[in-house]
């Protein structure tokens, strides 16, 4: 979210259109797709987090005035231009963030997990608040795949972690309760484990193995009572 003293400049630059000017303007926002203009959003918090409040406030001036020298019909087309140039740059950073996953892949399929969890955390941070389905992919497929990346180099908490991610907005993802499961069980935390292991059972029955070490976590906790 924006600050409050981010919040104030920007209603007050608004205040300063015409009313022609906000029409078009919000015309053309109630036209876009919702998840570019999340990305939008989120493009411009990142870069006025990186700025000063006097930077902010000099940038806000300026493109109010900037605006306020527009007709409405040219304020429509520079924020169709702005939402284009947006959408952009948002699929080129998903397109590098894949290229980046699938080294990642190769990486991991040569058994070189610490490598290869370097190029998922690289391309998780390459699609950061962009906010769009294509970039929550991106991550979410990365978060799995870090998750097993730990799950060898034995960094379980790290594991868990990332696991959870996709549990938070996922809650029956076979992947993340898997994975997470069997860190929480190599932790030692055995009821946690079995928690999540029923849990992918219950929504995948058939999963052979998932039953299997469902069952192997049930003895050790029955040999070794909370």
């Amino acid at each position: 979210m924006f600050n409050p003293e981010m919040m104030r400049m920007a209603q007050e630059q608004m205040s300063k259109m015409t009313p022609e000017q906000m029409q078009a303007m919000q015309a053309q926002m109630a036209s876009m797709d919702p998840a570019t203009l999340q990305a939008q959003m989120a493009q411009a918090q990142a870069m006025m987090g990186q700025m000063s409040p006097d930077q902010i406030k000099a940038q806000m001036n300026q493109a109010g005035e900037q605006i306020n020298k527009m007709s409405p019909d040219e304020l429509a087309r520079q924020t169709a231009a702005a939402t284009t140039q947006a959408s952009a740059q948002a699929d080129y950073k998903i397109r590098g963030a894949n290229m980046i996953k699938e080294e990642g892949n190769a990486l991991f399929r040569q058994g070189k997990y610490t490598e290869a969890a370097g190029k998922y955390t690289q391309a998780k941070g390459n699609v950061s608040g962009l906010g769009t389905a294509g970039a929550g992919e991106v991550q979410k497929s990365c978060a799995l795949n870090l998750a097993n990346c730990y799950l060898k180099t034995g960094q379980l908490a790290l594991a868990a972690e990332e696991a959870g991610s996709v549990l938070a907005s996922d809650p029956v993802n076979l992947k993340a309760l898997y994975r997470r499961g069997s860190a929480l069980r190599g932790l030692g935390r055995l009821r946690d484990a079995e928690t999540d292991l029923a849990a992918a059972a219950q929504a995948f029955p058939g999963d052979d193995n998932v039953r299997r070490v469902l069952e192997e976590v049930r003895q050790e906790r029955r040999a070794h009572p909370d």
